[in-house]
């Protein structure tokens, strides 16, 4: 698995959505990095803060949350 950080303003405009849209307005992202697993599948990882708490998103290309 490798992990590239990712300039946040350079994120995919549906992962971008999906950061902005309801469920996540209020966590704000700190951080961004491409996964890149072994069976050459990517994802983001995009850790974001809200006040004290800390959480680690991870948003497919496509935007879609994976649980």
């Amino acid at each position: 698995v490798t992990k590239t950080p990712v300039e946040l303003k350079d994120l995919p405009d549906p992962v971008k959505a999906t950061l902005s849209s309801e469920k996540y307005k209020e966590w704000i992202p700190t951080a961004a990095f491409l996964v890149t697993n072994a069976d050459k599948s990517e994802h983001y990882q995009v850790d974001v803060k809200k006040q004290e708490e800390t959480a680690s998103l991870k948003i497919g290309k496509d935007g879609v949350v994976i649980e």
